[in-house]
């Protein structure tokens, strides 16, 4: 594990709690008797209480101990989590997934998280500004990932957020001082989302004194939609914020999602038709043909559209999808390299998972398969190493598909609201029949 400095008392402590037998928060525990939906808070379903794990309890179980967090959290300078153990997350609950991330950590993990930590504090203190050494930036994020402590800074400054936020300042706190007055049609599904987003962290949880983290989301949240009413709410953005504040002070991740929104992903990603998702979703089956034909064919075989399973893949962003860390290496190639990295992280994970899928003789198991294994992927260095041996994808022929199945899912949205529309008029019909 990193060196992570001095830290003040109730760091330590967390950190000194012995194995816990609770719920993890929000990255999914279970591997056994998952079912086909999302175990965990799945988007849509109806929140439950859940009270924070005992450990963190007796951490932030007075309240001197949360009015500190609180006060760190919202300051613009403080380091959030990148430099607590797995950002505060706590172990998973399944013993079976806790041997794993150990035998992966004492196996290669932590002495590539070492390697890693050596090379880019080389190259930090040789380059003022990331982005003047983009190549080579780019290099080390695919050969070693961004160290956790190292992630905000490099994040930001390969995607020009920090010069963004220089030319915009004061923006943020504008939107929401002249809105504040005026109802947010998205308020009701922000505050419904807030209670389903990493419940057990303890930047977002309740009980027993609330912190600032839940605040904080549902005032990004609200000024994007201001901002941009054509998107205005979309659920899975609670999760990008989630984790973008563990990273950032408030208007930092604010600045950082509009950066994902509006630079990273096509415009119509989020929409209210999740247009763009569509279109991605016809894109990967495309590509799925033509390097994974027999895959392809089981999945046409079991009545499987790749749709089923991508669409919260790529809504996510992979959050709660994959392990926290092989995510956060995910991140890393998506702030360097941009959405195609969407596509090569699933089709390197069907890649690996190949036999095993062509193994799964029914709809049933072969989604079972997919809702369970991604999140035993601890091995982030073989699926990084498949994103760019097995598929080579070049950002001109990606366009040129997104266009191609962009047309063929305006005339399906097209072909529904003639339907509804004739729908509409039947009903308008008969209700005047009857009077």
């Amino acid at each position: 594990m990193s060196n992570r400095g001095d830290k003040p008392s109730d760091f330590d402590a967390f950190e000194r709690l012995p194995e816990r037998k609770e719920p993890t928060i929000g990255l999914r525990s279970s591997v056994k008797n998952i079912s086909i939906s999302s175990p965990t808070s799945p988007i849509g379903s109806p929140a439950s209480p859940i009270s924070p794990p005992i450990g963190v309890v007796r951490v932030y179980s007075n309240s001197e101990s949360i009015d500190s967090l609180n006060q760190r959290m919202l300051q613009g300078n403080d380091k959030r989590f990148v430099e607590w153990p797995k950002l505060g997350f706590p172990d998973p609950e399944d013993p079976d997934l806790r041997r794993l991330e150990y035998a992966w950590k004492s196996k290669q993990g932590d002495k590539l998280e070492l390697e890693a930590e050596k090379v880019w504090q080389e190259f930090l203190l040789n380059s003022n500004k990331v982005n003047n050494r983009q190549k080579q930036c780019q290099q080390l994020i695919r050969k070693h990932g961004i160290p956790s402590k190292y992630r905000p800074r490099v994040w930001m400054e390969i995607r020009g957020v920090d010069k963004k936020m220089k030319e915009n300042e004061g923006y943020y706190d504008s939107i929401l001082d002249v809105h504040k007055n005026t109802p947010c049609v998205s308020a009701e599904q922000i505050q419904l989302d807030l209670h389903r987003t990493f419940p057990q962290h303890p930047l977002f949880f309740e009980n027993p004194v609330p912190t600032s983290g839940r605040s904080q989301m549902q005032r990004i949240l609200t000024a994007y939609s201001w901002r941009n009413p054509h998107v205005s709410y979309c659920q899975s953005l609670n999760y990008i914020v989630g984790i973008l504040l563990l990273h950032y002070s408030e208007e930092q991740s604010f600045w950082m999602l509009v950066s994902i929104l509006e630079e990273l992903l096509p415009a119509n990603f989020y929409n209210p038709q999740l247009k763009g998702v569509r279109v991605d979703s016809r894109v990967l089956d495309e590509m799925l043909k033509d390097r994974l034909p027999k895959l392809h064919q089981h999945f046409f075989n079991c009545h499987i559209e790749v749709q089923t399973f991508c669409t919260g893949w790529f809504m996510r962003l992979f959050v709660d999808i994959f392990p926290l860390e092989t995510t956060m290496r995910i991140w890393d190639l998506l702030f360097s390299e941009g959405s195609k990295v969407l596509f090569r992280t699933i089709l390197a994970f069907l890649k690996i998972s190949e036999n095993d899928l062509l193994g799964c003789s029914h709809m049933g198991e072969m989604l079972h398969y997919l809702n369970a294994a991604p999140i035993r992927q601890y091995d982030y260095n073989i699926l990084v190493k498949t994103c760019f041996s097995f598929y080579s994808l070049k950002r001109k022929n990606l366009e040129d598909a997104r266009d191609r199945c962009t047309k063929i899912v305006e005339a399906e949205i097209r072909e529904l609201q003639i339907r509804r529309d004739a729908a509409r008029q039947r009903m308008m019909s008969m209700n005047m029949t009857i009077a």
